[in-house]
């Protein structure tokens, strides 16, 4: 299977009722940028403390999907680019955005290809978590590839990024076990 096909596969499933499901879990655009609005700090509360300030700061926000993080960023100042695969995510990102009274750029296609893009124009980059949504219909095939946590630091590590930080969070679900990491690593 070739990266096009990858693409095709992956775009089908994460557009698969994501906009349905953004609003099942966050409510309406409107709804949702109200409650960032309130406090846009709180979505970003495991980032924040890496982050200072993101105000004027440019910053890509790569697999940025519902555009919470994103439009929370654009809250405190930033200029945010999003690049996601799914185009019914744009859609409820950009809605988010306009109901929250900020704008932001969001570019929809494969990451891979898209990383052609010159990141070093931005300050930052903030990459976030993949959740395909399910639901009880089924759900097409996504193929997904899991990297353990060696490999992703590596290759942070042979591109010539200087790592900084890795912070383990604990599962929601089940203390003792990792949830999510955050890596801060800047460009040497």
């Amino acid at each position: 299977m070739d990266q096009e096909e990858i693409t095709n596969a992956n775009r089908t499933a994460w557009e698969f009722q994501s906009y349905e499901a953004w609003v099942s879990a966050y409510g309406t655009p409107n709804l949702a940028a109200a409650e960032l609005v309130r406090d846009p700090s709180l979505k970003l509360r495991r980032i924040m403390p890496y982050l200072n300030s993101p105000k004027g700061e440019k910053i890509a926000n790569p697999l940025g999907s519902h555009g919470r993080v994103a439009v929370s960023l654009a809250l405190l100042g930033a200029e945010v680019t999003v690049f996601d695969i799914s185009a019914t995510n744009k859609r409820y990102a950009v809605e988010l955005a306009e109901s929250a009274g900020v704008s932001i750029e969001y570019k929809v296609g494969d990451f891979i290809n898209l990383a052609d893009q010159q990141y070093d124009q931005f300050d930052r980059v903030v990459i976030e978590l993949g959740v395909v949504h399910l639901n009880d219909q089924e759900i097409p095939t996504c193929l997904v590839r899991r990297w353990n946590l060696g490999e992703i630091v590596t290759a942070f590590a042979e591109n010539g990024f200087r790592l900084n930080k890795l912070v383990e969070e604990p599962s929601r679900d089940i203390a003792q076990l990792p949830g999510t990491f955050t890596l801060v690593a800047n460009v040497e």
